[in-house]
């Protein structure tokens, strides 16, 4: 079902649901534990319910204690910052990044998010070296067996405008096949950027 809602979980400020709204969606919900960032968040997307730590949340919602509501667009930005500190070059030996058992529970918690609101589409951002790891192995397996079809790509926020190098990975998980959608984008998308002189 096709309802034109988004909802956001792990929402830091807003950036992925101002990017929604900029696609057409309105706000539903933001699951958001950073008292700061939902602040901000509220104040920025004042239609959306400000819903507080996801473990609550997830646990409330499989209860029936709260129903979330159903969204077209799920969107994601799980905490990333053991898979940032492999971009600094701290890796274990084999050299891959290292799942800490906090990070691994909040996609466990997000899991149970997407259960609960049946969205018909997913994004999730994150750092390129996540896509180098055991947990977006799992992450990607959960989804699928939920019913979606997942791809991956790393795209570069250059590309896009911005006058800075950003390489973060984005998952997409669809209701409906769209084999190679992301990395056509990826390829076509090749904007003009602006340098410092133009923006000053």
């Amino acid at each position: 079902e096709r309802n034109g809602l988004e909802g956001s979980v792990f929402s830091g400020a807003g950036f992925l649901t101002l990017a929604a709204s900029q696609a057409g969606y309105a706000s539903a919900f933001e699951i958001e534990r950073d008292e700061t960032c939902a602040e901000v968040f509220a104040a920025n997307h004042p239609s959306a319910v400000v819903l507080g730590d996801i473990v609550e949340v997830a646990l409330m919602a499989s209860r029936n204690k709260i129903a979330l509501p159903h969204v077209d667009l799920l969107t994601a930005g799980i905490p990333c910052l053991p898979y940032a500190r492999c971009r600094r070059g701290q890796r274990i030996a084999s050299g891959e990044c290292v799942d800490e058992p906090e990070t691994v529970s909040m996609a466990i918690w997000f899991a149970e998010i997407v259960k609960a609101t049946n969205p018909y589409n997913i994004v999730i951002e994150q750092v390129e070296d996540f896509l180098e790891t055991s947990m977006f192995v799992g992450l990607k397996g959960v989804l699928t067996l939920l019913g979606y079809h997942v791809q991956h790509a790393v795209l570069d926020a250059n590309d896009f405008g911005l006058p800075t190098g950003r390489r973060r990975a984005v998952i997409v998980a669809t209701t409906e096949p769209a084999p190679g959608q992301i990395e056509r984008v990826s390829r076509s998308t090749k904007l003009i950027q602006p340098t410092a002189a133009d923006i000053l």
